[in-house]
């Protein structure tokens, strides 16, 4: 009966590491929100295309 439980445990850790990286990505954009990227004004700024790299990252991952 201890087999059972073996591959149990193993396939949980594998999708934990990826909702781990979404964490990770999104105190990035933080520090650049101080400067209200949410506005439309900022929306010109470079914070924009870098959200985008996340974004692609997030694809990737999935």
């Amino acid at each position: 009966m201890s087999a059972p439980p073996l591959p149990l445990p193993l396939p949980l850790p594998l999708p934990l590491p990826l909702p781990l990286p979404l964490p990770l990505p999104l105190p990035f954009p933080l520090p650049p929100s101080s400067s209200s990227p949410m506005h439309p004004a900022n929306e010109t700024s470079p914070p924009t295309p870098m959200a985008l790299r996340y974004l692609r990252r997030f694809v990737v991952v999935s």
